[in-house]
């Protein structure tokens, strides 16, 4: 039905869906049904380039979507024990809810279209995802009811600045297919470069440049990446009987205000930001390690997307590279944090893991000089006493559904691009063959040798 629609939802947009961008003052009522109408233009422009031109003609549509992404920084965050919102005014959750739609329409209407990603671009996208990412949380009035209403319009806001950060090549799908190349013979450096079937069609370097410059958005953006990988250990007083993979998220379900959600749109960021090879020494220290542990999510969404982020800063295999970092988060006893170890707040190690704290214990260490950081004796945060990986074996006779076990996979360093290839009852070789990062370790009797 997109062609018979599509006019008319594109002029209800224009004509009733705006605001007076120099005030707080929001039109409260056409606020529900223009975020319907954002949807639909949304559905009509999935994989449908045409539908995207034609919207995206209309250069007053790209500018109402970039307003829209104020719209939960123009109102109060309600208070679930006083009651609902005000009369007469606009309701945060409507708000986040306008703020999600806006933010998913920018992420397909600006992939892979030239004229849309520019109109975005020049039109303040990046600084009004990154305002809307950075700023909504319900920290300003300890609401922690507003935290989670906040996440459906963070995850967009991260997958529009995902496919903003990309660069777009001539291909069938628009995807680039980067390759590392020797490009100078005498100094034997290797550089990454798009392979010679993919030309560029659109390059995102000024955009990443717009994000590696807000410090800001890639403090937001690296604590979100380290919030994961995801488990499916749901919290039953928020949301019953949901598994937290976004591969399987089902809008209206309440995967909303799941902060599991989030990481696998960060990820993207940093997967963009990683084509841009001057940004590997500058920003990719500390993302590092977190990216290594999304590698082994079992949700397909982050652990691909932590791959390609891997390739793109050089990781050439990333069971060997990330081997120390995997083992820290799969198995506990590879490790050993520093024993009564806790910080000024009273926080320990086994909380820093429950609580994801790490992406905070450089700050929490330089306000308490005299008290050693998490990062030095937690092992989670990459601290601790590491033992010897020797002590590491495969699980059981594991063969993937081809036959193919452990030992195969190390003989064609098959882990970095077969590692989620699974076994009859579903085990994957990242999680069963010691080269992957997998297996488990035993204790053969006495002390095992410090690293």
């Amino acid at each position: 039905y997109c062609p018979e629609i599509l006019p008319q939802v594109v002029d209800f947009f224009v004509t009733s869906c705006h605001q007076d961008e120099s005030s707080s003052i929001v039109n409260v009522n056409p606020v529900p049904k223009c975020t319907h109408a954002v949807e639909i233009l949304t559905l009509c422009s999935t994989n449908h380039d045409t539908n995207r031109g034609s919207i995206g003609a209309h250069k007053i549509v790209i500018l109402r979507l970039i307003s829209m992404l104020r719209l939960p920084l123009l109102t109060v965050a309600p208070n679930p024990e006083n009651g609902d919102d005000p009369e007469g005014t606009l309701s945060f959750a409507d708000a986040t809810r306008a703020a999600a739609a806006a933010g998913e329409a920018i992420w397909i209407l600006a992939f892979n279209h030239a004229e849309n990603y520019d109109a975005f671009v020049r039109g303040g996208a990046v600084e009004g995802l990154s305002n809307l990412l950075v700023t909504c949380h319900g920290l300003y009035d300890n609401n922690a009811y507003a935290d989670t209403q906040c996440y459906y319009p963070q995850m967009w806001a991260m997958a529009a600045l995902q496919n903003l950060a990309a660069s777009y090549c001539k291909t069938e799908t628009g995807h680039c297919d980067w390759e590392w190349k020797m490009v100078n013979e005498t100094d034997k450096h290797t550089t990454l470069v798009l392979s010679d079937d993919s030309p560029l069609k659109i390059d995102g370097e000024a955009v990443r440049l717009k994000i590696v410059n807000d410090e800001d958005l890639l403090d937001a953006l690296g604590n979100w990446l380290c919030q994961g990988p995801v488990d499916d250990n749901v919290d039953p007083n928020r949301v019953s009987g949901l598994n937290q993979f976004p591969s399987e998220a089902i809008l209206g379900h309440g995967y909303e205000e799941l902060p599991s959600m989030l990481t696998w749109a960060a990820v993207g960021v940093w997967k963009n930001l990683a084509i841009s090879q001057w940004t590997h020494e500058l920003h990719f220290d500390e993302p590092f390690g977190c990216l290594c542990i999304v590698s082994v999510s079992e949700d397909w969404l982050e652990s691909s997307k932590a791959h390609d982020a891997l390739y793109h800063i050089g990781v050439a295999n990333v069971a060997v590279d990330c081997f120390e970092e995997r083992l820290r988060y799969l198995h506990d006893d590879f490790c050993q944090d520093e024993p009564s170890w806790e910080d000024s707040q009273r926080n320990s190690c086994a909380t820093y893991k429950a609580e994801k704290l790490c992406v905070y214990a450089e700050d929490l260490a330089e306000a308490h000089s005299d008290i050693e950081s998490a990062s030095e004796v937690c092992c989670v945060c990459g601290g601790g006493t590491i033992f010897d990986p020797a002590t590491c074996v495969n699980l059981g006779e594991w063969k993937d559904r081809d036959g193919n076990g452990c030992g195969v996979y190390e003989e064609h360093s098959w882990c970095f691009e077969h590692g989620g290839n699974v076994d009859g009852s579903g085990v994957s070789a990242d999680t069963a063959c010691c080269v992957c990062g997998g297996g488990r370790f035993i204790d053969q009797g006495g002390e095992r040798d410090e690293l």
